[in-house]
């Protein structure tokens, strides 16, 4: 999910205070780097180019949405400018994609100064992707669509729901609502985004959920850990917005021998956890196979909220790739994944289905594995550019109006 945003970080967030940065008017520190990969990508006249506006930094061991979405664009050519978040004016990024065709550029400097990268790759067709709807954006969006680029709204999260809970300070309905109802296309995640799209503005959203990337099932050095009687795993954040830490505490005490294993980063978990509990903090990417190969069941213990009911977690495709069964709680299974994933709804209940679906023979593994393949990253990509390239939407319309307008 999205922890930059959610309030991790106390220190002067740079797009809460644009107006005062924007008074010193500082010269970006990436105005190189993009005027030398314009030239670089404008030379091979590129058919397509993508503007994302993330509210996460690149980086694959997160496994965020905007980051697999820009990687995947970029392997087929598409040049890629990945506008990320950041809490404080100081703090830069490597440009270590841009052989890859990724140029990543702080959101504050590109809503700053639009004019340079709104300006790139006039011959193109032009995307600009919003994963979340920040006030900063309304005049940058506007300026982009006047200067002929494709706006595309992918809801991946109910920012309403972040902001009740307290997170998501920067959160502002009126906005959500115009950015959904102005924006050339909108895609959702999950069906109850799709819903929600509907109920505010009336208009049908795509549905366009995440996904896997195959690799992550291969085993980079052999982890053994110890196992319980039937061992548990879980990868990705544990912040206490959608974390249950109450079911899994309640789960380890009840079941002394089951081990749980938890992988991620967020807030501090709570003190005093069942010593059947392991926490090990951040594990890269390639490694989460090594770790998930120890695990009898894949966990997504969130709590109950219209927050995670919207939610649709890329960790749980990771999971049935790894041909691991999954038990949810707080999530919504996706279609097609009845007797891969199952949700229940007390720890007496996920205790039962946990300790179900571990058992030899009980979990139909080469089928997770072939729902997983129908989820592929370049599936859902595939999917994006046919709805772009078919004008569904109001995207007809506004190639349109620019065409007509020279």
């Amino acid at each position: 999910m999205r922890r930059l945003l959610l309030g991790d970080r106390p220190s002067s967030p740079a797009l809460h205070s644009l107006h005062a940065a924007s008074r010193e008017a500082p010269r970006s520190a990436a105005s190189g780097e993009l005027q030398g990969f314009r030239d670089r990508f404008e030379k091979a006249d590129p058919r397509l180019a993508v503007l994302i506006l993330a509210p996460t930094q690149l980086v694959e061991d997160e496994g965020q949405r905007s980051t697999h979405l820009a990687l995947e664009l970029a392997g087929r050519g598409v040049p890629v400018i990945f506008g990320f978040w950041r809490w404080d004016r100081r703090e830069r990024r490597a440009q270590d994609r841009l052989e890859g065709g990724i140029l990543q550029i702080p959101l504050d400097e590109l809503v700053e100064a639009p004019g340079p990268v709104l300006s790139a790759f006039p011959n193109a067709r032009r995307l600009l992707l919003l994963e979340f709807p920040h006030p900063s954006f309304f005049g940058f969006v506007a300026a982009a669509r006047g200067r002929g680029w494709i706006s595309l709204y992918d809801v991946v999260d109910d920012w309403g729901e972040f902001h009740r809970v307290g997170q998501a300070p920067w959160y502002r309905a009126d906005y959500d609502a115009q950015l959904l109802s102005t924006a050339d296309a909108v895609t959702a995640v999950s069906p109850a985004l799709v819903e929600k799209v509907r109920r505010v503005t009336g208009r049908k959203a795509e549905l366009l959920p995440n996904g896997v990337r195959l690799d992550v099932v291969r085993v980079d050095a052999q982890q053994p850990l110890a196992r319980g009687e039937v061992t548990l795993g879980y990868f990705g954040n544990l912040t206490s917005a959608w974390f249950d830490w109450g079911l899994v505490r309640a789960v380890a005490l009840a079941r002394p021998a089951w081990r749980i294993d938890l992988i991620g980063f967020g807030e501090a978990p709570p003190a005093n956890l069942p010593t059947n509990i392991v926490l090990h903090g951040m594990v890269p990417r390639q490694s989460l196979a090594s770790y998930a190969a120890n695990w009898d069941v894949g966990i997504i213990p969130f709590q109950r909220s219209a927050l995670a009911a919207a939610a649709d977690t890329t960790k749980l495709y990771e999971y049935l790739a790894m041909g691991l069964p999954v038990v949810v709680t707080g999530v919504v299974p996706p279609a097609g994944t009845d007797g891969l994933v199952v949700a229940a709804d007390s720890v007496q209940a996920f205790l039962r289905e946990a300790e179900r679906v571990a058992r030899p023979g009980a979990h139909p593994v080469e089928r997770a594995r072939a729902y997983a393949a129908q989820c592929q990253w370049r599936l859902r990509v595939d999917q994006l550019l046919d709805l772009v390239e078919r004008g569904e939407q109001r995207i007809a319309l506004q190639a349109a109006l620019f065409e007509a307008g020279g």
